[in-house]
């Protein structure tokens, strides 16, 4: 297997994960676990939903039209960042991979403080208050 198929194995494992994940929101009847873990997706997919407030559609075809692209790009995007990381030599691969860990927790932290007016049942997580 070549090397290029085995970082674009990577990037679409990790969109399945995304996709999969999405499908347990929709089963799981929005579970905080996976609200967090989905915050991101759903804040950026509620902002843009705000610009074509006009666009009257289901549930399902929202689903469809404005949180599944957004779903599969970042989810996407993630897995190609791990994995241009993980061929950096030395010490600064770690270097690299715990700075983008930590940053991708400030960005689920601060998707979830955002979320918190759409979703009210998220304030009961108590996350500390600390929102840009």
């Amino acid at each position: 297997m070549s090397y290029q198929t085995r970082r674009f194995l990577f990037v679409i494992l990790l969109m399945v994960f995304g996709a999969g994940l999405e499908i347990l929101l929709w089963y799981a009847e929005a579970h905080p676990v996976l609200i967090i873990l989905l915050s991101p997706v759903l804040c950026a997919a509620n902002w843009v939903e705000a610009k074509f407030v006009f666009l009257s559609l289901s549930p399902f075809i929202n689903e469809l039209v404005f949180v599944a692209p957004i779903n599969l790009l970042y989810f996407g995007l993630v897995g190609y960042w791990f994995r241009r990381i993980t061929e950096e030599p030395g010490i600064m691969k770690y270097m690299m991979l715990l700075a983008v860990i930590v940053f991708i927790l400030f960005v689920h932290w601060q998707a979830t403080l955002a979320l918190q007016t759409t979703l009210p049942f998220l304030k009961e997580l108590n996350l500390p208050e600390f929102s840009f």
